[in-house]
């Protein structure tokens, strides 16, 4: 019975660090679009415990808003820590 015991709490703790590496929220960020050059508003999908950024969820670029259709190349450049200080400095 130990072994399925082991199994049992190994799988358990599997599930739970799964759980917590997949934990989201969602935060929006204004900055100049790294593509059209504009100033927008955007709103990401981002992971709580490693804060990559996962999805473009609205963009004030697009009418309506959730209909983000470009490359979401502000993807990579506003998860660069140097990158945003750079647009800060800029605008």
């Amino acid at each position: 019975m130990a072994p399925f015991n082991e199994i049992l709490i190994a799988g358990a703790v599997g599930l739970l660090l799964l759980l917590i590496l997949s934990v989201t929220w969602s935060h929006a960020r204004s900055f100049r679009c790294p593509v059209t050059g504009r100033k927008v508003t955007a709103t990401f999908r981002q992971v709580i415990l490693n804060g990559r950024l996962l999805d473009v969820e609205r963009c004030s670029a697009f009418n309506p808003e959730t209909a983000v259709t470009c490359t979401k190349t502000c993807l990579l450049t506003e998860a660069n820590p140097e990158s945003r200080k750079r647009q800060a400095y800029e605008s």
